[in-house]
């Protein structure tokens, strides 16, 4: 007998789609009033939620594509706290092709601007040995 399937996505067919890198969306969705809306709210979720539309999957296949479960993915979606998790955001991003920007994240990659490098003055290395010794102690 074959087991029985309860739940959101019972009788629905198994996801189909095959492991590997989705397309390229169009560069009009990040410019969409949907993404735009959703980044001026400092909203990941509702980004995350427009990629995955625009990419035809639903929440359990794209949980399922990234390892997480649809639940993750709803939560994610709704704006919860996971909204801002980079151990979720970061995969979710790679996989839909996000640009990073739209979900508050650093382009990976990108190092910041520490200023010019200076010179440390002569002297400076001796004047800082022992220092912690100096300081005072509570």
């Amino acid at each position: 007998m074959p087991p029985h399937h309860d739940g959101p996505t019972a009788g629905r067919p198994a996801p189909t789609r095959t492991p590997g890198p989705l397309p390229p969306l169009p560069p009009s969705l990040w410019e969409s009033r949907e993404v735009r809306q959703a980044v001026r709210d400092q909203a990941p979720g509702a980004v995350v939620a427009a990629a995955r539309r625009a990419h035809g999957l639903r929440q359990d296949e794209l949980g399922a594509l990234a390892g997480f479960s649809q639940s993750a993915v709803s939560r994610l979606e709704s704006g919860s706290d996971i909204a801002f998790d980079l151990r979720v955001l970061r995969p979710l991003q790679r996989l839909l092709g996000i640009p990073a920007a739209l979900l508050g994240l650093a382009d990976e990659g990108a190092v910041p601007d520490a200023g010019p490098a200076r010179r440390v003055p002569p002297g400076f290395a001796d004047a800082l040995d022992g220092w912690s010794a100096r300081t005072p102690t509570r």
